[in-house]
């Protein structure tokens, strides 16, 4: 495997990892999922959308790492 592809690979596993962990932070701030559910049946909605929160926004910077490695791999 030659040296652009290894670097398009580990962009592309960033984004994906950035997406999946905006789609758990916003299932966290919605009380869905195992964390998101504790909280709710706890009546802590307001962690749990400020956890969600926390993790969408972490996500979303990841995603955007991702995406800039792609673009450099492809100079």
């Amino acid at each position: 495997m030659d040296r652009t592809t290894e670097k398009k690979l580990k962009a592309a596993g960033k984004v994906a990892l950035g997406a999946a962990r905006i789609v758990s932070g916003i299932a966290t701030a919605t009380g869905h999922g195992f964390l998101g559910s504790l909280l709710r049946q706890h009546h802590m909605i307001h962690q749990a959308a400020r956890l969600g929160k926390y993790s969408a926004e972490g996500g979303l910077n990841m995603l955007k790492e991702g995406v800039a490695d792609w673009q450099d791999a492809t100079r």
